[in-house]
């Protein structure tokens, strides 16, 4: 998902395999990882990175609608 910054930047936030693993990633031209879930600990860290993933662009929706 995309939205937009108050600076009028797009900001993407999605869960990426990496490897053994998944990541919440962050991208407003460059990329922050939010999270990392080793999935060699757990059957569940794609879920886990899916879910704070949506969590993250939900809490963005709403700064973003609040601040307008």
């Amino acid at each position: 998902m995309a939205t937009k910054g108050s600076l009028g930047m797009s900001i993407v936030v999605r869960a990426e395999p990496i490897d053994d693993a998944y990541e919440v990633v962050l991208e407003d031209g460059e990329e922050l990882v939010l999270a990392h879930y080793d999935a060699l600990e757990g059957d569940d860290a794609r879920d886990d990175a899916e879910r704070w993933a949506a969590q993250v662009r939900e809490l963005l929706g709403a700064g973003v609608r609040h601040r307008r």
